[in-house]
């Protein structure tokens, strides 16, 4: 992992309640990701910069498209994401995707578990405005 500590951690420990005893090797980002790719990790504990928008045709492909961070490998998932990333009608994109979600949750290929939150300081002087994509934009604020 390449994660706070205190994160692998507690997965070190939800693992080990389950009887599984994991060994926790704090690497850089680069250096888990070149490892991750080159098939040497059993498991590995990341995060996914998407600038904030949790788009499943950003993601999904990375992870179950058949490339070199896919450690599943599944023809069924390859399929699936194929099958998503080829259409533009909403209703064939959404039934590709969920049926790719559960497959990959059943099989437990792939664990989300949290995400990261920023919090920053507001003032009542202060005008601010929220964007759906949560990244603040500071030079649109100012003072009232």
């Amino acid at each position: 992992t390449y994660v706070l500590p205190s994160y692998g951690a507690a997965v070190q420990n939800f693992l080990g309640a389950v009887g599984i005893r994991a060994k926790i090797s704090q690497l850089q980002v680069q250096a888990l990701i070149n490892r991750s790719m080159r098939g040497e990790l059993a498991m590995q504990m990341g995060s996914w910069g998407s600038y904030s928008i949790n788009d499943v045709q950003m993601i999904l492909p990375v992870y179950f498209g058949g490339g070199d961070s896919d450690y599943a490998r599944n023809p069924e998932a390859i399929k699936l994401v194929e099958e998503g990333a080829s259409t533009f009608n909403k209703d064939v994109r959404q039934r590709a995707y969920s049926q790719l979600i559960r497959l990959v949750t059943e099989q437990a290929y792939w664990i989300p578990m949290h995400t990261y939150v920023t919090t920053y300081g507001l003032a009542r002087n202060v005008e601010f405005k929220a964007f759906p994509d949560e990244l603040p934009r500071f030079f649109l604020y100012k003072w009232r």
